[in-house]
């Protein structure tokens, strides 16, 4: 499983890196300063996972992010991004919210914490609606199956679903 780190900054980077190893999550991590390299990374190679860093000298890791989207094999690929306080919330906020992102960290990183949201993200399973037409819901060891077709809406209360 290849996580692929874009972050510039030396001593950020080696710190993920040896933390992200000591986990044995992943058989293969790469790392890139710029997003052309990690471009070219995620083009040689299939990876699982995406750690960036949104503060880059030469643009932006949003900018990686939206380029990665665009091919179908990286669509719903795990993104962490990592970002300054400095950044503006409205940015932040409309990244997040356009799902190129699925988790996204504030500078200074707590190691520990980035370990946590790898590992919750590892666990999950991510199915595409073409793979998977009906919603399940299990009640009381019972599963419930709904076509997605016939979904308007819907809103959980307390632990109680309602389609």
């Amino acid at each position: 499983m290849p996580l692929l780190i874009l972050v510039e900054e030396d001593d950020l980077r080696e710190s993920i890196k040896g933390f992200i190893k000591s986990l044995n999550l992943f058989n293969q991590i790469h790392e890139a300063v710029t997003i052309e390299e990690a471009l070219n990374i995620s083009n040689e190679h299939v990876i699982d996972m995406f750690i960036i860093d949104m503060s880059l000298s030469v643009g932006k890791g949003s900018g990686f992010i939206e380029e990665i989207r665009k091919n179908d094999d990286y669509r719903f690929t795990w993104a962490i991004v990592l970002g300054d306080r400095e950044e503006e919330c409205s940015e932040i906020l409309d990244f997040y919210n356009a799902s190129i992102c699925n988790r996204f960290i504030l500078k200074p990183v707590e190691i520990l914490n980035l370990g946590d949201i790898v590992s919750e993200l590892l666990s999950k399973k991510v199915v595409d609606a073409s793979e998977e037409n009906r919603l399940r819901i299990n009640r009381k060891s019972m599963d419930y199956f709904f076509d997605h077709d016939d979904i308007i809406f819907i809103e959980t209360v307390e632990k109680m679903a309602y389609i």
